[in-house]
């Protein structure tokens, strides 16, 4: 389906990314949910380091380093997930929605014996590219793929060979423990070492979360700077929906009174 941009504000952008939001099947039994900024940001102080960097660092002291703190469970029932537009080059719009998990829980390792890659913090996303075009005057973009990143690589898939809920929202798996995204049930391997050892996210059709709900997800437009242009464009990030966690991703790390 073809979308009519000829006349596109923020209103008109804030719509788009919320109908064609996806439907986010979690792993069965997934003990490590999403988190909202407002749900993290109270239980993270943020403090700078010598060079006037900030970061951000937990209130709850871990005991050991294997220790699941309450934080590690998130608040999936109240999560929302981050979406942001990013005009491209070439005619290209891509929306990326972005879900943030306080805990991935790695993988077991025969060959160790233990658990490995276990980590605090994980943003896991997926992108929709939209394709711009003109005609008779008027301007129109349309869905053409979708790009599924986990680990270290990303997966391209095109927009007819999606599964889709209806004929807008399309249905998208994260992984059970890593929580990487994928377009399909079912196990992807990621690192295979034959008779060494072999990694697999598997994703399984758990609890749905539909992205384009009420209060489930805050829209952005995301600002790249064009370096080969004349004109000074400052890489920076707005709200479109009235979320008060723009400068959350401005990437401005060194403002002491700032969220990144």
């Amino acid at each position: 389906e073809e979308i009519d941009i000829t006349y596109l504000d923020d209103a008109k952008k804030n719509r788009i990314m919320i109908d064609y939001a996806p439907r986010v099947y979690m792993a069965e039994n997934e003990p490590y949910g999403a988190a909202s900024m407002d749900f993290v940001y109270d239980r993270f102080d943020r403090v700078a380091d010598d060079n006037g960097a900030y970061r951000l660092v937990m209130k709850d002291e871990m005991k050991h380093p294997w220790e699941i703190i309450d934080l590690f469970y998130g608040d999936h029932e109240n999560s929302e997930a981050y979406a942001f537009w990013i005009e491209k080059e070439g005619g290209y719009v891509d929306v990326s929605y972005f879900q943030y998990c306080p805990f991935d829980s790695g993988k077991y390792i025969w060959l160790i014996g233990c658990m490995a890659g276990a980590h605090a913090g994980d943003w896991e996303h997926f992108t929709i590219r939209f394709m711009t075009y003109e005609r008779n005057g008027r301007e129109y973009m349309r869905p053409v793929k979708a790009a599924f990143p986990a680990h270290t690589f990303a997966m391209i898939v095109s927009w007819e060979d999606l599964e889709m809920y209806d004929d807008k929202h399309c249905q998208i798996y994260c992984a059970a423990g890593s929580h990487g995204m994928y377009p399909h049930v079912g196990d992807h391997a990621y690192l295979d070492l034959g008779l060494v050892f072999r990694l697999v996210d598997s994703c399984t059709k758990g609890e749905p979360w539909d992205l384009w709900e009420e209060d489930k997800l805050a829209t952005f437009e995301h600002k790249i700077p064009d370096f080969e242009s004349e004109e000074e464009i400052p890489e920076g990030c707005r709200a479109l929906n009235g979320s008060e966690w723009a400068d959350c991703f401005s990437h401005d790390v060194f403002n002491p009174d700032g969220l990144a």
